[in-house]
């Protein structure tokens, strides 16, 4: 048997668990919510490590243009996750 001591840190790192998993389904939600072209950019730049210029020569677009996805996609993920009002 644990002592409550024990059983509120399990109780916490539970919760945090759920809550963590919460905030991962919600992050896939809003990703699938960008339009294709931002997605892509941000998949490779932050979950695929590439450099803004690497994401550009992948894509084959300008710099710019990788740029201006990543910032309007960014942007588009914290309104969907309540970061600012829609």
């Amino acid at each position: 048997m644990h002592s409550p001591a024990e059983q509120v840190d399990i109780a916490e790192g539970v919760a945090e668990s759920m809550a963590s998993r919460e905030l991962a389904t919600d992050v896939r939600r809003c990703v699938d919510d960008l339009s294709s072209v931002q997605r892509q950019a941000i998949e490779l730049a932050y979950f695929g490590g590439l450099t803004y210029r690497d994401v550009a020569e992948r894509l084959g677009a300008a710099l710019p243009t990788v740029k201006s996805r990543i910032r309007d996609g960014l942007r588009n993920l914290k309104k969907c996750l309540g970061g600012e009002p829609r």
